[in-house]
């Protein structure tokens, strides 16, 4: 696989010993989660069909075990340790300005990694092939966007951060209160069963729907209300979207997406699982606007809630297919570029 090269090229230095669990876990099929329509005139017969298969209600699990783990207690130990050495690494300036090399403060990780695992290269590069001659940049520019503006874009300016490196972020301990609507199930862990085909009630609307359980957390993450006007900057295919809906927690919801395709894509699915007349469907906006343009975006102070998934690598999709992989070679700008589009989208 195109991208597999890639990751076991930096991840496997990154993470060292677990790096082998996680690249398995990338391999594997999904285990998804099923939504269970609340828009769906047969709400409670496909909820006891879920409840049915030995499945687990996750929101009522999470609300019925409010207490955190001891796990949870013993990683934020070491988060607030880490964080305190990093500021007490800046105040006393430990790391030498008068260094030689700019990354000697990061010798001691790479050693520790470099000690267990050896990754063979899959290309040797020989002296003068790290820089492109005239002839293959007359190519690469003529072909495709500059890769050298991309990297090295004077124009581009991020701006509202430079106070942070002045002063800590302040922090505040704050409470979450779960969606109760909101009918997530899922298999227990070690159970890879699958979940059956949705069955459509009289007006043709979808039963349920399966997806990647980590999406749910960002729509958790919201903390949504119901006077809160909500925008989806990347709303396609409408996974997110959907799940906002079925909270109920939300005065309007606005979906946004560039791309034409991409929109014609979500309309299809919101009209799959909530019916045309509904209340809920009067509140929903669709919108096609560029999020990444920061000169014109000009809706600043409308929303309660912004919920955005940047377009990103898509790991465990470029792992497991080659179609249109962003780590093929004719995609190397594109992958390039990302940084900086998610940079202005979320500015």
């Amino acid at each position: 696989m195109l991208a597999l090269d890639n990751f076991d090229f930096y991840y496997g230095p990154l993470f060292t010993n677990k790096w082998p669990s996680i690249r398995l876990g990338l391999l594997m099929p999904n285990k998804f989660a099923a939504v269970v329509n609340r828009f769906s005139s047969s709400f409670e017969v496909n909820k006891n069909i879920m409840e049915s298969l030995g499945t687990i209600n996750l929101i009522k699990q999470i609300v019925n075990n409010r207490d955190p783990p001891k796990e949870v207690g013993i990683i934020r130990k070491r988060f607030d340790s880490k964080l305190s050495k990093l500021q007490e690494n800046k105040t006393n300036n430990l790391i030498s300005t008068n260094s030689s090399n700019p990354i000697d403060y990061d010798v001691e990780s790479r050693l520790e990694s470099g000690m267990e695992f050896y990754l063979p290269p899959t290309h040797e590069l020989k002296h003068g092939e790290l820089e492109p001659s005239d002839k293959e940049m007359e190519l690469i520019e003529g072909s495709e966007p500059n890769i050298r503006r991309i990297i090295y874009d004077s124009k581009f300016k991020v701006t509202g951060l430079e106070s942070i490196d002045a002063d800590p972020l302040l922090t505040v301990d704050d409470s979450l209160i779960y969606p109760r609507d909101l009918q997530v199930f899922i298999h227990p862990p070690q159970c890879i069963d699958g979940f059956p085909g949705p069955i459509r009630d009289e007006q043709n609307v979808s039963g349920w729907w399966l997806l990647d359980g980590a999406s749910i957390l960002p729509v958790l993450a919201l903390d949504l209300n119901e006077d809160d006007i909500v925008l989806d900057m990347c709303a396609s295919p409408g996974g997110k979207s959907l799940l906002i809906t079925q909270t109920g927690k939300f005065a309007s919801l606005v979906c946004n997406d560039n791309k034409l395709s991409r929109l014609g894509q979500l309309r299809r699915a919101l009209a799959m699982y909530i019916p045309a007349g509904s209340e809920a469907a009067s509140r929903i906006i669709l919108k096609r606007k560029d999020v990444s343009s920061v000169e014109s975006w000009d809706e600043c102070g409308i929303y309660d809630k912004v919920l955005l998934d940047a377009p990103c690598t898509s790991d465990r999709l470029s792992a497991n297919q080659d179609d249109n992989n962003i780590f093929a070679t004719d995609k190397t700008t594109e992958r390039l570029d990302l940084p900086q589009k998610q940079t202005k989208m979320l500015m």
